[in-house]
């Protein structure tokens, strides 16, 4: 997302504001984050919109990065990663209702 917004930017010139104002990670959440950006990538859709990530693709994940050598560290990393994508998921219902939005309103 961060990659999409930074490009706008540079085409326009303009800041976006989600760019401008946007937390920054720390470093020791940067792998939490990685994974979801890996992961997103296999999400589905329908005709609501996106479907979360699934918890299959997240076991399969950890498996192979590590997350799920003790209980807690998979916990972690399924927190995390599903934060991610309940943060994500808002933000593309709320673009999905303001397009809608727009549409009805012509």
């Amino acid at each position: 997302m961060v990659d999409l917004l930074e490009q706008d930017y540079k085409k326009s010139g303009i800041m976006p504001p989600a760019l401008k104002n946007r937390p920054l990670l720390p470093a020791h959440l940067h792998c939490y984050y990685n994974a979801f950006s890996s992961l997103r990538c296999h999400r589905t859709r329908s005709e609501a919109g996106y479907n979360p990530i699934s918890f299959s693709d997240m076991v399969e994940y950890a498996k192979v990065y590590g997350y799920f050598d003790s209980q807690e560290t998979f916990d972690t990393f399924l927190t995390l990663v599903q934060s991610c994508d309940h943060a994500f998921l808002e933000f593309a219902n709320e673009k999905q209702q303001q397009a809608l939005n727009k549409l009805k309103a012509k």
